[in-house]
């Protein structure tokens, strides 16, 4: 979500930048010598370069590049093509041909272009090109700080664990100061203290046997009454399982046996006659990559190995995970047992309830469908973001495939919607261009009362 909101802003926010002069590659240059199907007049396709935006987001090293309005061209047979790159390198891939948004990861100075060439359709050789290019500054990174990568587990026992991370080493923080707090991945609350620290070295006592924790280390740079600037969490479980439990637990048997509108039903091997784990649990995990996991509104029969996940939303991919657990027979919350041996099932997705007029959807290589707010209450806006200006006509659909709204719309421009007659639940909706555009795209809106 936070990508799209991003998108949001480099294809409409980006009014305000600054043009860059751009640079002309003629014909007879050195970089277009022997191209037999390049002419000294090959320029005079161009009928209009385009402009050239770039801006600078909310954090200091996040900028968009975006030709705010397209080149043209005045002759047939010939298109564009795009070349991106930083400090004469090849840039990340982007939204569409026509934009970039660049998260840079150091301090430094960068030049981001972007070539604009004139292809032949018959040879796709190169008739002419140009460039766009934009200087940034970026001093947002004072030294490297805290990284969860760099933290070293050296010893576990069943109530204690020692690790190690580096220490910060920079001139603009001169006083750092590390706070640590622990908790069991199952709880909510952090909890201070119970370790001893040296330097970078650390060890927390007082632990549970075979459980699993969480560990959190906060850095200020201002002593230990300053802000925290940066922070990362690690897990660990201590010792003190039993073994031998993941005997019989294939996850090659995991297999997603029946899907349908808003359920799952699975299979897998259980455990069959393990001493160590005489009472198996299996905990079902299902989530929307890459959120949380969610547990509940599962049906697991361990000795048949059949389980089914309920409760999930129609048109949508989910992940499932099998965590095996082996609490003792009067554990009153099963599901709190550390988890032994798990299995991620493969992706699936729920079935689609209905069929828009005109399907299936097809979207364009250069659209996106985007729904503000959602979850909506009294009215949402639809925004489809395009480097092709169109009309079009935008469909709402109900969880049954019928239609309840209906306006025009334009590409790049909200159109408000209000959805004060229609009740809560998910819907669909569709983006449909007029003419032979072909810009066909969709998403889904969850109203909520």
């Amino acid at each position: 979500m936070k990508r799209v909101f991003l998108l949001l802003s480099l294809m409409i926010g980006l009014l305000y930048g600054v043009q860059a002069n751009p640079t002309f590659d003629s014909c007879d240059t050195p970089a277009m010598a022997g191209n037999t199907h390049c002419n000294e007049d090959c320029s005079d396709c161009l009928a209009d370069e385009g402009t050239f935006h770039w801006q600078q987001f909310g954090p200091c090293y996040q900028y968009g590049f975006r030709l705010s309005e397209l080149p043209t061209l005045g002759c047939l047979g010939y298109s564009f093509n795009y070349v991106w790159t930083i400090n004469g390198l090849p840039a990340p891939g982007g939204f569409s041909p026509t934009s970039r948004l660049i998260n840079f990861s150091a301090n430094g100075t960068y030049e981001v272009c972007i070539t604009i060439e004139i292809i032949s359709n018959s040879t796709q050789e190169v008739c002419h090109s140009y460039k766009f290019c934009h200087t940034v500054e970026i001093d947002c990174f004072p030294c490297d700080l805290l990284d969860c990568d760099d933290v070293v587990i050296k010893e576990r026992g069943t109530n204690y664990v020692g690790f190690t991370f580096p220490l910060t080493n920079c001139e603009n923080c001169l006083d750092p100061y590390y706070n640590i707090s622990w908790k069991k991945k199952v709880d909510e609350n952090w909890n201070g203290g119970g370790y001893s620290i040296d330097g970078g070295e650390v060890v927390l006592y007082f632990l549970e046997p075979c459980t699993e924790y969480e560990i959190r280390i906060e850095l200020s740079c201002d002593g230990e009454e300053g802000e925290i600037i940066t922070s990362c969490i690690f897990d660990f479980m201590t010792l003190g399982c039993l073994d031998g439990c993941e005997v019989g637990f294939d996850c090659e048997e995991v297999a997603v046996k029946d899907v349908g509108l808003t359920d799952m039903a699975f299979s897998f091997q259980p455990i069959l006659d393990c001493p160590n784990c005489p009472y198996p649990y299996y905990n079902i995990g299902w989530r929307i990559a890459p959120g949380p996991w969610n547990y509940g509104g599962t049906t697991v029969a361990p000795g048949s190995g059949t389980g089914t996940i309920f409760s999930l939303d129609p048109c949508t991919t989910y992940e499932f995970i099998i965590e095996l657990k082996c609490p003792t027979l009067s554990e009153p919350y099963p599901w709190q047992t550390p988890t032994v041996a798990f299995c991620l099932g493969e992706a699936f997705t729920t079935d689609c309830p209905f069929a828009a007029p005109d399907s299936p959807v097809r979207p364009a290589l250069s659209a996106v469908a985007i729904a503000y707010p959602n979850p909506a209450t009294s009215d949402v806006n639809i925004l489809v973001l395009s480097d092709n200006e169109v009309d079009g006509v935008v469909h709402i659909y109900n969880g049954m495939g019928v239609l309840v709204k209906q306006m025009n719309a334009q590409t790049n421009i909200p159109v408000e919607v209000s959805l004060e007659n229609l009740t809560a639940g998910i819907y669909h909706y569709t983006f449909n261009s007029d003419n032979n555009a072909e810009i066909r795209v969709s998403g889904k809106l969850v109203i909520v009362k």
